[in-house]
C-alpha cells in the first residue's frame, strides 16, 4: 500500500502526468529531490505505467464512441489468440471480461470516425473472433454527448483517499 507522501505524489502525477517535480514540490511542501526519488519508486514499482495525452476526440475527428457487450463462447487457448488480435485493433480504447447484462462476458470500448467506420470494425471483429464472439450489443454515443470524459482520476483518488 501507498504510503502518504506517496498517495500525495501519486494523485498530483493523476491530475496531471506532465507536472515538473518543482512545481509538485511547491504544492505539496515537500522537497523537489524527494518528489523525484517517490515518482521514479512508483514508476518502478508498476504504480505508473506511463504517461499519456488525452485527446480532443472532436478536434481530430473521432465522433462516435462505441461500448459493445459480448459473450465468448470459445477456448481459452482462441481467447488468447483473439485477445491479442483485438488488442492490437487501433480503434479500442479498452478492452476487458467480467460478467455482466444477460451473460454478456466481454467488453469493449472503442473510438471511431463515424457509424460506417463502426460497422467495419465490427465486421473485423467477427471475422477475427469467428463463431466465438456471440450476442453482440452496442452502446453509442456521440463525442458531443460526454459529460465528463475518460478521466480515472478522481475516482482513484477518492477511493485510495478512502483507505
Amino acid at each position: 500500500m501507498l504510503k502518504e507522501r506517496e498517495k500525495k505524489v501519486f494523485f498530483e502525477l493523476l491530475k496531471d502526468g506532465r507536472v515538473h517535480d518543482k512545481a509538485m514540490s511547491k504544492k505539496l511542501g515537500i522537497t523537489q529531490p524527494t518528489i523525484t526519488r517517490i515518482r521514479q519508486r512508483l514508476e518502478k514499482k508498476g504504480y505508473i505505467k506511463g504517461y499519456c495525452a488525452v485527446p480532443a476526440f472532436e478536434k481530430i475527428g473521432i465522433t462516435l464512441m462505441a461500448i459493445t457487450l459480448f459473450t465468448w463462447k470459445g477456448t481459452i487457448e482462441n481467447y488468447i489468440k483473439a485477445s491479442k488480435l483485438v488488442k492490437s485493433t487501433p480503434q479500442i480504447i479498452s478492452v476487458s471480461s467480467g460478467e455482466g447484462l444477460r451473460g454478456k462476458n466481454g467488453m469493449i470500448i472503442s473510438a471511431h470516425l463515424d457509424f460506417k467506420s463502426y460497422e467495419s470494425f465490427i465486421r473485423s471483429l467477427k471475422e477475427k473472433c469467428g463463431n466465438d464472439v456471440i450476442n453482440i450489443e452496442q452502446f453509442f454515443f456521440s463525442v458531443d454527448n460526454q459529460f465528463v470524459g475518460f478521466n480515472f482520476a478522481s475516482s482513484i483518488i477518492t477511493a485510495l483517499s478512502k483507505s
